[in-house]
């Protein structure tokens, strides 16, 4: 196989070539996993926002200027994830540095507050997502049940479906598309 530099494979990439965007993801995921990972995220959170951030950069390959390094923009899109995702469970971290406090106060007892209602509104949720999972074709609905609901890393998913890690990736990012999409 004839290695392409990173301008020739975004030009394949925008005419629609599947195997360009696999090479890319497959040049740039260390460079990126590595800016999110010295975020301190878990390993699971810092994967699922380098997916995020490839199916963006893939989704808007138009707009890149090849004036910048691809590497930059690639880390700058990671960094406006990272922001989001730090804004979005602003109130996870919260509540988990309340819980380590409270933990360590010997007058305060942590009690559980859930509901009946609220686990009502899980079930439901959950039967939504498992609805909307069926409908996805069979190898998306295996990549996101080995990924999400047996917690498995890209690289036990890639050795059981026997398909390179950069592939897995891709279909793992197609999957999640899907599923947002479905469960809009």
């Amino acid at each position: 196989m004839e290695i392409k530099s990173t301008d020739e494979l975004i030009q394949t990439a925008l005419k629609g070539n599947q195997s360009a965007f696999a090479q890319l993801l497959g040049m740039y995921w260390a460079d990126v996993y590595g800016f999110l990972a010295s975020k301190k995220l878990s390993e699971e959170d810092t994967e699922d926002l380098c997916i995020e951030t490839f199916t963006k950069a893939f989704e808007k390959l138009s707009t890149y200027n090849p004036q910048y390094q691809f590497k930059t923009w690639l880390i700058n899109i990671a960094k406006h994830h990272y922001v989001d995702f730090r804004r979005a469970n602003a109130h996870l971290f919260a509540l988990f540095s309340q819980k380590i406090q409270d933990s360590q106060d010997p007058d305060v007892d942590i009690i559980s507050h859930d509901t009946p209602e609220s686990m009502m509104i899980d079930i439901q949720s959950l039967e939504h997502f498992n609805t909307v999972v069926e409908y996805l074709n069979p190898r998306y609905r295996q990549i996101i049940r080995l990924r999400y609901m047996e917690d498995m890393s890209i690289e036990e998913i890639s050795e059981q479906m026997g398909i390179s890690e950069s592939h897995t990736k891709v279909m793992l990012m197609r999957a999640r598309r899907m599923l947002q999409k479905g469960l809009e």
